[in-house]
């Protein structure tokens, strides 16, 4: 089973969309990394609360009607809070403080009904499963992604290098022209005009395969 990896050149230039992606995940398989596959489900809206519950200050008891809370407003008018004297709190050093009620007023909050936690709590539980699967699945993406950019960018400097060698057969067999098909004659030319030009790392590369050919009988690069 070939890799990208075990390609020529030649074959990597000539791969299309779909094979670069069978590749790509061969690779993913190779590296024991997850292949992408999108999650079946989505995540299922939450309905917000709508039941009305009363309740005082920072009191924990809540209430399903005004009245009922009223009521208990006028009972803690009548109660107390109990303090410590000292450290030690047992009942022979407490006493009673009454409890400050001036700004007691009905707070209302939503909440949901025993029965619609029941139902909210299935649809979060499935939900955060489903959210799991969707960050493995984003994160697989983007592994995988990376991956299918470098195979492409491998295959972009093939290509470029390829122009570049296809430039430079054009420049070399114009001088051959100029020189009457007398490859020595061409070879000087070329050489006078690249041997010293200041050229980046791919193209003197390439001129230098080329000044460096011993007979000067090559005219193409391999």
């Amino acid at each position: 089973m070939k890799t990208f990896y075990d390609l020529t050149k030649e074959e990597k230039v000539s791969l299309t969309t779909e094979q670069v992606q069978y590749y790509a995940r061969l690779d993913c398989a190779n590296q024991g990394i997850i292949i992408p596959q999108k999650p079946i489900s989505e995540t299922k809206p939450v309905i917000e609360p709508t039941t009305k519950f009363y309740s005082v200050g920072y009191e924990s008891v809540y209430f399903d009607n005004e009245a009922a809370v009223e009521a208990y407003i006028a009972l803690l008018a009548h109660s107390y809070i109990v303090k410590g004297m000292t450290n030690d709190y047992s009942s022979k050093s407490q006493y009673g403080v009454k409890r400050d009620t001036t700004n007691s007023e009905p707070k209302i909050t939503l909440l949901y009904t025993t029965e619609e936690a029941k139902e909210i709590k299935d649809v979060l539980i499935s939900n955060t499963q489903t959210k799991k699967e969707w960050n493995e699945y984003n994160e697989a993406l983007k592994e995988y992604n990376n991956i299918v950019d470098s195979m492409w960018e491998e295959v972009r400097d093939i290509n470029y290098v390829n122009s570049r060698k296809e430039y430079y057969n054009k420049v070399y067999n114009d001088y051959l022209e100029l020189a009457e098909g007398n490859n020595k004659t061409a070879y000087t030319f070329f050489s006078k005009a690249y041997a010293t030009l200041s050229l980046s790392d791919v193209d003197r590369e390439i001129v230098d395969s080329i000044l460096s050919a011993p007979t000067c009988e090559e005219t193409l690069i391999a």
